[in-house]
């Protein structure tokens, strides 16, 4: 029988870097043995893994390995890279803005940028203006004056870091130590 094709084998360093920043934030919940059981996200919806909206049909009643739990996310996580990648402005997106983009994706959905007036969403019409435009520190400030940013602490500062086209310095050594993480946040 032939080997599974492993999916994480085929992204990028810029993805595994984007994946690491989604996971810092969505966490997850494991009970005493180290199982993934699912729990309700800050909106009240069933979620399981890393931050995996769990939809209706979708069978994750029960506990899940760590393992599965990665496989899930990785699923998730090309999803929403390629919806990502159909925003307008993607093409004009260094690597570091396309993982906010992703993590955006993530966090609040596929089209969370789109208007959508049946469903009552408003979309993100400035930000998709400016991005159009390339301007991605106009697009960064829509993204922090918006309801979003203030739902989400510490993600919001850190997307919007991402967005912005002089992101602050990641890291910070002293006396031969790592003194800030990926973030810039102070390790000591």
């Amino acid at each position: 029988m032939p080997k599974k094709k492993n999916l994480k084998d085929s992204l990028s360093e810029n993805d595994l870097q984007a994946m690491w920043e989604i996971k810092a934030h969505e966490g997850f919940e494991a009970d005493e043995d180290g199982m993934f059981i699912p729990y309700e996200d800050s909106e009240g919806h069933l979620t399981i893994g890393y931050g995996h909206l769990v939809d209706e049909g979708e069978d994750y009643l029960d506990k899940m390995t760590p393992e599965q739990a990665d496989e899930l996310f990785v699923e998730d996580y090309i999803y929403h890279r390629n919806k990502a990648s159909e925003m307008p402005g993607w093409d004009k997106a260094t690597d570091t803005q396309k993982r906010g983009l992703i993590n955006l994706a993530f966090n609040m959905g596929p089209n969370w940028y789109k208007t959508d007036k049946e469903a009552g969403r408003k979309g993100f019409p400035k930000f998709n203006a400016a991005v159009k435009k390339g301007d991605w520190n106009a697009a960064a400030d829509e993204l922090v004056d918006s309801k979003w940013y203030r739902q989400v602490g510490e993600r919001g500062k850190d997307v919007v870091d991402l967005i912005r086209p002089e992101p602050p310095q990641r890291y910070v050594f002293r006396g031969g130590g790592l003194i800030r993480d990926a973030y810039g946040r102070n390790l000591i």
